[in-house]
């Protein structure tokens, strides 16, 4: 099953039809399904241009409602969309097998599987009850991406949209209009535009079909899991591997002697593999959480950034951070009150202000306190003592 989800409407393909359906009948109608895709329409974009590490950093300072992935379009261009993560959420609590993806995405895959995506500027319009939904695309990176009321003036929607992608100066660059229903093609001709049918339903279907991982908004929690049963496959692939190259050697072995050696040798090496896939298993899932820690930390960072840039060296400043009960804790000397007040100020959260002794005269020491839940504490290899 194949679903097309908006927060005011559902498009459900069954076979080879496609039935139109509230968001809550929908969620009915998959829930203990296997193999259902789902293709979120409230979704926003991002794009970015070679390295493509410049976008994972966008994404990682998300909000922490927000659940992201990238579509590589290219070797030097990619798009990240992202998603709400209660609509995810909602989703796999109707079905917990369940895959989710972003329309526009499934919609160009779709395109090029149908051989259908055109070259050059191009747009998509296509009507679901209440709702229509336009893409503008330049080749295979999407432009804009707007949700419409059927029951505005489409026509005025549709040029508003081409006024805002077409060039500033020189003559408007041709746009080739998509859509898979015959009563949008007078309001797109209308505009001036080159118009194609598409056949069938929507060619988002087509575009649900064989998504790999890298194309779905993954929950944390699931992700971990994923990360959990990979590792756990590959410690039963090394055993099976140990085990059997044991097996063989006790099978070719013509003494005794021979036979005893070799198998001690045997034993040892899955034990070292065995400790090593351990290692490599832990290692891996302190990675994980510490990247999670980072995203979910950025806030708390932009305070803290914030807060050093009132901080100057003839301030002679002296920071300190802790946990104590599993709270933070900053702690600022210094011997000017003005820089005690500004760091205050730009820090927030609880302060506690008194006298010090600092560099053989009178200071100020500033004790400011996270609230609970701020920030997460995780000890790294790095740093013992957190960061």
């Amino acid at each position: 099953m194949r679903v097309i989800v908006d927060p005011h409407v559902a498009l459900v393909l069954e076979g080879s039809h496609a039935t139109v359906l509230s968001p809550e009948e929908a969620l009915d109608r998959i829930h203990d399904v296997s193999g259902v895709t789902v293709a979120l329409a409230d979704v926003s974009v991002a794009e970015s241009v070679a390295p493509v590490q410049d976008l994972r950093q966008l994404l990682a300072g998300l909000p922490a409602g927000k659940l992201s992935l990238i579509d590589r379009i290219d070797t030097d261009l990619a798009q990240g969309f992202f998603a709400p993560r209660e609509d995810v959420q909602r989703l796999h609590a109707a079905n917990r097998t369940v895959t989710v993806t972003a329309y526009p995405l499934v919609l160009r895959r779709g395109l090029e599987r149908r051989n259908a995506r055109p070259e050059g500027c191009w747009m998509f319009l296509e009507v679901t009850g209440p709702k229509a939904w336009l893409s503008v695309w330049d080749d295979a990176r999407l432009v804009q991406w707007r949700h419409i009321a059927t029951a505005s003036d489409l026509g005025a929607e549709v040029a508003r949209s081409l006024h805002q992608v077409q060039p500033a100066e020189g003559a408007p660059a041709p746009i080739v209009a998509l859509t898979p229903s015959a009563d949008l093609l007078p309001v797109l001709t209308q505009e001036g535009l080159r118009t194609e049918l598409v056949d069938g339903p929507s060619p988002a279907f087509d575009g649900l079909e064989g998504l790999g991982v890298d194309a779905q908004f993954w929950l944390p929690e699931l992700l971990h899991a994923a990360e959990e049963r990979r590792l756990r496959r590959r410690r039963l692939l090394q055993r099976a591997v140990a085990a059997a190259v044991l097996t063989g050697a006790i099978a070719l072995a013509g003494s005794a002697e021979w036979l005893r050696s070799a198998s001690q040798q045997r034993v040892t090496d899955a034990r070292q593999a065995h400790q090593r896939l351990a290692v490599a298993r832990e290692t891996a899932l302190w990675e994980r959480a510490d990247r999670m820690r980072r995203h979910l930390n950025r806030a708390g960072f932009r305070a803290w950034s914030a807060a050093l840039a009132t901080l100057t060296p003839n301030d002679r400043p002296s920071l300190r951070a802790f946990l104590e009960q599993g709270n933070w804790k900053v702690e600022l000397e210094t011997t000017s009150f003005e820089s005690v007040r500004r760091f205050a100020a730009a820090f927030g959260g609880r302060t506690t202000l008194r006298p010090r002794r600092v560099y053989d005269g009178l200071g100020w020491a500033l004790t400011a306190e996270v609230p609970e839940g701020a920030w997460i504490g995780w000890p790294s290899q790095a740093s013992p003592s957190g960061s």
